[in-house]
């Protein structure tokens, strides 16, 4: 099991988040596995562009300016992935409460690659 150094990802101060994130970090079992986290400065997302959208959710692509974390074997800690940085932003509408919204990232995690979750700040 392999144990993330990073400042800031996993706490954004709710406790349920929180709790998701550390136990989503706890499943990291090789170097291969998504380090799942917390995404705390949305302004890291460049180039955002609506590709769909329903009466659910509506999807963006956009470049992560940092990249998700991956596990380099020469340095043997992590690093950010630059190469990876286009990505689709979810965002979910009308989710009554973290509890349900934590559930669908749960639900979509096991066939997408999901690098973490964000808020934006305009929608509090």
């Amino acid at each position: 099991m392999s144990v993330v150094e990073c400042e800031n990802c996993s706490k954004n101060g709710n406790e349920k988040i929180d709790n998701f994130i550390q136990e989503k970090q706890l499943e990291i079992n090789n170097s291969r596995n998504i380090v799942f986290e917390w995404i705390p400065y949305y302004n890291k997302f460049l180039d955002i562009k609506e590709v769909d959208k329903d009466d659910f959710s509506t999807v963006y692509l956009a470049k992560w300016e940092d990249g998700p974390l991956e596990w380099n074997n020469n340095s043997r800690k992590y690093i950010r992935n630059l190469k990876e940085s286009e990505l689709k932003l979810k965002y979910s509408h009308n989710l009554q409460n973290v509890v349900e919204f934590l559930n669908k990232v749960k639900i979509y995690s096991t066939n997408f690659k999901i690098f973490g979750i964000s808020q934006n700040p305009d929608i509090l």
